[in-house]
């Protein structure tokens, strides 16, 4: 799952089957407020951020299965290249 982030907004690409995703913003390594259930492949978390302050954020993402036919995937790894710098 590629991700990327914008002055704020994380977006990723989509998953084959996934009927949504959760997604958790981390302040400095670690998790920062509530998960977030959304069913596009992006969210604004520049609110959230703007919260917490001076810092490094960045986020996961699980695509959410039926639970029938798709079960949920593991959280994606956080990198360097979607972290929000707040200065």
């Amino acid at each position: 799952m590629r991700s990327s982030s914008v002055e704020g907004r994380a977006q990723w690409g989509s998953v084959q089957n996934a009927v949504g995703y959760t997604v958790q913003l981390y302040r400095d390594g670690k998790a920062y407020g509530d998960a977030q259930e959304v069913t596009r492949t992006r969210i604004d978390l520049e609110t959230l951020i703007a919260k917490g302050g001076r810092a490094s954020y960045s986020f996961t993402v699980t695509a959410k299965g039926d639970g029938k036919n798709y079960g949920t995937s593991d959280e994606s790894r956080m990198r360097a290249s979607v972290k929000f710098n707040i200065q």
